[in-house]
């Protein structure tokens, strides 16, 4: 009997290790897969996206991790798509050409573009920082304030900081629903600034242009009508004064014309393959007697055969007009050259004169029209060929620029594509 019990005693002892060992096992099964969730699901709070295996357990443990690895699947797309939101977003923004501020309710910068920090000077460092902080502008601030109390108001005003750009703010109030704060839409209004600069410059001119002849001849003509009958030797003298004003005011609107032919496109431009030697040799011939005239040598120096395509009037037009104005603005004994030089896809006509040269702040306005700088106040003209001239070119598909430094003469550049000698015209 004694042997018997520790049998059944030894029995249940090893039935009691054999089911320890089995429950050990399946704790094991369902506390592997548990932690493999614990994990990933600590991954997924950081946006680290991991997904677990498949367990071998009971189904409702195989069912959980099913769908924990599909909601991380969601969510990865999600946060897929949002990131490619985020940066269509960024892209639209670095390509709309005004500036864009956005600003938190307490008037804190939050984004803006790139082209607000071009127009602004800002950099990351004034993110987080009050708008007044980081642009120390108060009309602004003002502008941004006013958004801010939703009673948003537009500012012009020039910027205190180079290159001090004509800036207009338009403010506007952002939804409490998305968190408040303030837009601001700044545009650089500089262009159309120096547009109306151009326009009221141009209707000033014209007018002073036109008054000085139109004056002239209706002075001289009452002179005539009341002296023609009591002193009529005057007359030859006074009707060629008379006529030279109205060559003088014929010119002036012949230019005009020509202009605004050339601007508006209805200029017949005819594109043909013209030799680069014949072209300067014929504007050469033409103001000859006026370089020997004034006493100023001009040469011509081509290096070897090259052709461009241009406009057979136009170019000589446009020759024309440069010659004309270094053979005006070269003293006696100094020297006027046409230059033709091959220059890769192009040829550049150069006009070059030992001149007293171009002021440094005159050269960039030398090609508006009737600009006419201090050296030239007093000479004939009517400050429009250098205009004409560049916009001929233009309509050729070439470019017109000018070089020069005060003392050392000037050098005028006329670049046209170049052109196999003997083309036809198109």
């Amino acid at each position: 009997v004694g042997r018997g019990r520790l049998w059944r005693l030894g029995g249940l002892l090893a039935a009691s290790l054999l089911a320890g060992a089995m429950a050990a096992r399946q704790a094991r099964r369902l506390a592997e897969p548990l932690d493999a969730l614990c994990i990933a699901s600590e991954q997924a709070r950081r946006e680290r996206w991991q997904t677990v295996p498949r367990p071998d357990g009971p189904r409702e443990l195989v069912e959980l991790c099913e769908r924990f690895n599909a909601m991380i699947g969601r969510l990865a797309a999600l946060l897929a798509e949002r990131e490619a939101t985020q940066a269509h977003l960024e892209t639209l923004l670095a390509a709309i050409p005004v500036g864009l501020v956005v600003l938190d309710p307490r008037g804190q910068i939050v984004r803006f573009n790139q082209a607000a920090a071009r127009l602004l000077g800002l950099s990351e460092a004034a993110l987080g920082r009050p708008l007044i902080a980081a642009v120390p502008c108060y009309p602004l601030d003002a502008a941004a304030r006013s958004a801010l109390a939703r009673q948003a108001a537009a500012v012009e005003f020039r910027a205190p900081w180079p290159p001090h750009a004509a800036l207009r703010v338009l403010p506007t109030a952002l939804p409490a629903a998305a968190g408040g704060g303030a837009l601001l839409v700044i545009e650089d209004h500089s262009e159309l600034r120096r547009l109306d600069d151009v326009r009221r410059d141009f209707v000033a001119n014209v007018s002073h242009q036109l008054r000085t002849p139109v004056s002239v001849l209706l002075a001289q003509a009452e002179t005539l009508e009341r002296l023609a009958g009591r002193r009529p030797e005057i007359v030859p003298e006074y009707a060629a004064q008379l006529a030279t004003e109205a060559r003088r005011l014929a010119r002036l609107i012949a230019d005009l014309l020509r202009l605004s032919e050339i601007e508006a496109g209805r200029w017949a431009v005819r594109i043909e393959s013209l030799s680069v030697a014949e072209a300067l040799a014929e504007v050469a011939n033409e103001f000859a007697a006026l370089a020997r005239e004034r006493g100023v040598r001009l040469d011509i120096a081509v290096d070897g055969e090259m052709a461009v395509r241009a406009d057979r009037v136009g170019l000589r037009q446009v020759l024309a007009n440069l010659v004309e104005n270094a053979l005006k603005f070269t003293p006696t004994g100094g020297g006027v050259v046409l230059r033709g030089e091959r220059k890769g896809e192009e040829v550049e006509l150069i006009v070059e004169d030992t001149g007293a040269g171009i002021p440094a702040d005159e050269l960039p306005r030398i090609f508006e029209r009737f600009y006419r700088g201090r050296d030239a106040a007093d000479l004939p003209g009517s400050g429009l060929g250098l205009a004409i001239a560049r916009h001929a070119v233009e309509a050729q598909g070439g470019r017109l620029w000018a070089e020069s430094r005060p003392g050392e003469g000037s050098r005028f550049v006329v670049a046209l594509p170049a052109s196999p000698a003997g083309g036809g015209a198109t």
